[in-house]
């Protein structure tokens, strides 16, 4: 059955609180040299759209940068506030499919693109008994896979969260991810999980600095309770 339980959450939560990075403010950076990735993401389990924006010098793994006073950065007119991870993030209730992000820089330049989140959910049908032996089909109820930077992924996340497996799907096409058993055998034991789905449209900013940037949108639906056998 679908599940609103939030281990996985709390388990990707936790990543994220590991990476810590270096972050400095963007007043002394020449805003040419500002790469801006911007994301949204729909999480059915919370009932947000969670934005975030992250500034980086020079491209998507350089240093990290708080926007100095005169800059601004906005979602649909809204400010995405500053958090003390060294990005932006902004989280609304409810599913926001579109929308438009506004980058201000100090120079006054504005930057303006639009995202929007394709919709994916499990098919009827889909296997909740997950044998780590053989390869089973995850069919999904959406578009196909697109082209360019477009993936599907089911993650299989066991009560052991140090033993979850991903399978992405990247195929032209596509509508259905495989879990197979050289990967899932990495799995010890038999155990409670989740199935987690997400779809990923990735793409350049259209408008953008002269380092560029980066628009993904990211759709993930109530993950399924499994058995891992």
């Amino acid at each position: 059955m679908k599940t609103k339980h939030l281990p996985y959450l709390s388990f990707i939560c936790l990543i994220f609180l590991c990476f810590g990075c270096e972050t400095e403010s963007a007043v002394d950076v020449s805003q040419d040299r500002i790469y801006v990735a911007y994301g949204a993401l729909w999480d059915e389990a919370q009932d947000l759209t969670i934005i975030n924006v992250t500034f980086s010098l020079g491209n998507y793994n350089g240093t990290r940068l708080e926007l100095a006073e005169g800059a601004a950065i906005s979602f649909n007119g809204d400010a995405v506030p500053y958090t003390s991870f060294g990005y932006y993030e902004l989280k609304l209730t409810g599913f926001v499919q579109t929308g438009t992000f506004e980058y201000i820089d100090l120079n006054g330049n504005v930057f303006q693109n639009d995202i929007s989140i394709v919709p994916i959910a499990f098919a009827a049908g889909t296997p909740t008994v997950i044998d780590r032996s053989k390869s089973q089909e995850i069919r999904w109820d959406g578009q196909a896979v697109g082209t360019g930077q477009s993936s599907v992924v089911a993650t299989v996340v066991p009560s052991n969260l140090g033993e979850t497996k991903l399978f992405s799907q990247t195929a032209e096409g596509a509508t259905s991810v495989m879990l197979t058993p050289d990967v899932l055998g990495q799995i010890a034991n038999e155990q409670k999980g989740l199935l987690v789905l997400e779809r990923i449209e990735a793409m350049d900013a259209v408008d953008a600095t002269e380092a560029g940037g980066l628009v993904t949108a990211r759709y993930r639906p109530n993950a399924l309770d499994i058995d891992i056998d």
